[in-house]
């Protein structure tokens, strides 16, 4: 999902709307908001359906100034677009900057990384005067946060106003699985291929130490399972498909291909409950009593809680 930000400074501009089209076209957000748009409703319909989006939500101007546009073609998550830190040679109100900081504590919200540059706004590029700030930003909750832990917020480059455009990205972190220590999987139980695999792997390390035989051991139960199971999810759709081509047949061939496809299908969805059943560390239920979407949440929200996000070092 991608986001964009701009304050436009005026929408009557000439560039305003081929940018604002040139911005939609190459990065396709779900949501686009401007601020100090200087327009009135009638004006940012017309934008809302030019620009192909389902919804419109906004303020008018007052005299010259203000303005706010807010447009998305599907439901969302809000972030808070707000004030923040500068650099340069304007200084603000103490009283403006702590008044900031209570706001940013009450709401429970902090700032979403950016990538490449980081300041929005400047001012009398090539002069003595020069001076930018970052003036506009991306915050969330941590709620927000837990959701797309990838989000980022990206400067865009037009040649209008003041402010650049933010692009906000929102991407899912697939975390990666190389180098994970060995961990032993209940659902191997099931398998009467599993002992005869320990035991030949076993009795092949005459004179290596205990620690290289469970290493090695561990490997070969590893390699075993990957080939074992790479490929389960399409075995189990093929069983339903070739159950329900056998379905009403009565002739002992196919009788008897029914009865082995359906305790296929049983062992597959058996070693489902015990992988979920592993996974959510709930113990305490028996067998009989599990719940798939139960264990399903609990494993979940385990590997959720076990994500570390970013490290703090001492000194902030």
């Amino acid at each position: 999902m991608n986001i964009i930000s701009w304050n436009c400074r005026g929408l009557g501009q000439p560039l305003a709307i081929p940018i604002l089209s040139e911005l939609v076209r190459v990065h396709r957000p779900q949501f686009l908001f401007l601020c100090e748009t200087l327009s009135l409703r009638h004006r940012m319909e017309e934008i809302r359906s030019r620009l192909n989006f389902e919804g419109c939500f906004t303020i008018d101007c007052v005299g010259r100034s203000g303005g706010l546009y807010m447009i998305w073609k599907t439901s969302a998550s809000c972030i808070y677009l707000i004030l923040g830190d500068k650099r340069g040679r304007v200084d603000h109100s103490s009283w403006l900057l702590n008044g900031f900081r209570a706001a940013v504590i009450d709401c429970g919200i902090s700032d979403i990384p950016f990538i490449r540059y980081l300041f929005t706004w400047c001012r009398e590029i090539g002069t003595n005067n020069f001076v930018e700030e970052h003036l506009d930003r991306g915050m969330a909750t941590a709620s927000w946060k837990s959701l797309f832990p990838g989000a980022n917020l990206t400067p865009l480059t037009v040649p209008m106003s003041d402010h650049v455009p933010l692009l906000l990205k929102c991407q899912i972190v697939f975390s990666s699985v190389n180098n994970r220590r060995f961990r032993f999987e209940n659902k191997w139980c099931l398998e009467l291929e599993l002992p005869n695999v320990v035991r030949d792997c076993w009795t092949n390390l005459h004179g290596v130490n205990i620690l290289e035989r469970h290493m090695v051991v561990s490997d070969s139960i590893s390699t075993w399972a990957r080939h074992l199971y790479h490929d389960e999810r399409r075995i189990k759709v093929r069983l339903k498909q070739e159950i329900s081509m056998l379905m009403g047949r009565t002739d002992p061939c196919s009788i008897c291909k029914f009865n082995r496809f359906r305790q296929d299908l049983a062992n597959i969805f058996l070693r489902e409950k015990t992988h979920w059943r592993q996974r959510a560390k709930q113990h305490w239920l028996k067998e009989g009593d599990c719940n798939t979407k139960f264990f399903f949440a609990m494993a979940s929200a385990r590997r959720k809680k076990n994500t570390i996000h970013k490290l703090q070092k001492d000194d902030g």
